[in-house]
């Protein structure tokens, strides 16, 4: 309920921001530089010059006349062509999502603190909230900001490209990108366990052992969703690439995870799952074999429309994994998975939700480590159980 309750309860605020952009917005365009404008005339009147006798010069006249007319148009172009610093034009962004929000300003420093000490009265008095002076920085666009995981950032990029009307200009210089911060996707690892740190600062994938529980089957396809997970919502960062490190490790924890389970080494792992040069797992349906391979789609920019990107904020949903199929193939093996007999008829002991048990008794915490809801097991465990002699 708690991001539903700030949008209700912070809509005053993007209300307030709305009408603080019409104040606080000034001026058309930023006026043109004028070392820009200074260094585009040289290369104007040299241009100009250089037509009116063009026919008179001899070819290695000519060759010298468009050197210098290229190197009066470099010094152009390595001039901004408006005034960074000019005090009649101003512009402000605001976003928000739930209680975190991300204001940029188009202007000078001096601007950026009266709009905090606006923000801070407002939220003070109109809602009774105090805005962190700790948390709420003023950053300089050369340095990045963090926002809802992601860091924000003005690309300062002179390299010139040319439009597709032959006109050249720096097309990628001050304009607003997404990058993901590498501890970003390391933090995940450590999350889902899948990542150490040895004694000397290395790092190294490790076995998942809550898992190994899982079969096969199940363990690959929580692995595909926790990064598909991930890459769905960083996909708009311009360095999504970077994810391939993260796939490379939770890949080499599969092999881990696997060998643990199967009381195998990784090598062993990785040739036995090695399909048509990739890794993967087969299983049976009604319909016949087939492969769910690792995840090895392509990290690419996405960019997203206004009515795109629904879901990528929502937490991969790895407990779909548990359904009804591994359930009634759980059923038939006829093997107890408390008591670990075999050809025994077995009853299915459920729990509402796994956050309920407190993890005192050793049932409890064999369901938490497995991550699920259901246990197979023989009548007699079933019954011993229910009766609290289980343990």
């Amino acid at each position: 309920m708690s991001p539903i309750l700030s949008n209700i309860y912070l809509h005053e605020l993007d209300k307030y921001m709305d009408k603080y952009k019409k104040m606080f917005d000034k001026g058309k365009a930023k006026k043109e530089n004028q070392s820009y404008k200074n260094a585009k005339q040289k290369a104007l009147y040299h241009k100009n010059k250089m037509a009116k006798i063009w026919d008179t010069l001899t070819p290695e006249q000519k060759v010298e006349a468009n050197k210098n007319y290229k190197k009066l148009r470099k010094l152009q172009l390595q001039e901004s062509y408006a005034n960074p610093m000019d005090e009649s034009y101003r512009r402000i962004q605001y976003v928000r999502y739930a209680d975190d929000f991300l204001v940029g300003v188009i202007g000078s420093k001096e601007n950026a603190e009266k709009v905090k000490a606006d923000l801070t009265t407002f939220l003070n008095e109109q809602l009774n909230l105090e805005l962190s002076q700790e948390k709420t920085l003023i950053t300089n666009s050369r340095d990045k900001a963090k926002f809802l995981g992601f860091e924000v950032n003005v690309c300062r990029d002179q390299a010139l490209r040319p439009r597709k009307d032959g006109v050249t200009l720096r097309s990628n210089n001050l304009v607003v990108g997404l990058t993901i911060p590498t501890d970003t996707w390391v933090n995940k690892l450590k999350e889902l366990k899948a990542l150490r740190i040895d004694k000397h600062g290395n790092w190294r994938a490790s076995a998942r052992p809550y898992l190994k529980n899982h079969d096969e089957l199940e363990i690959i396809s929580i692995y595909n969703a926790e990064i598909r997970g991930l890459h769905n919502y960083y996909k708009l960062a311009s360095n999504i690439n970077t994810l391939s490190k993260f796939r490379s490790f939770m890949k080499y924890s599969f092999l881990m995870t696997l060998a643990s389970k199967n009381k195998s080494s990784v090598g062993k792992e990785a040739d036995s799952h090695r399909i048509d040069g990739k890794l993967g797992v087969k299983y049976e349906t009604a319909k016949g074999s087939k492969v769910r391979y690792f995840h090895d789609d392509s990290f690419e920019v996405e960019r997203l429309g206004r009515d795109d990107g629904y879901g990528v904020d929502i937490e991969p949903n790895t407990l779909k994994y548990n359904g009804r199929n591994s359930l009634i193939t759980r059923l038939l093996a006829n093997h107890g998975e408390w008591c670990g007999r075999d050809n025994v008829a077995l009853e299915i002991h459920h729990v509402k939700k796994l956050k309920n048990l407190k993890g005192k008794k050793a049932w409890e915490k064999f369901m938490i480590s497995r991550n699920r809801k259901t246990m197979a097991m023989c009548f007699d465990c079933h019954h011993d159980l229910h009766n609290g002699k289980l343990d």
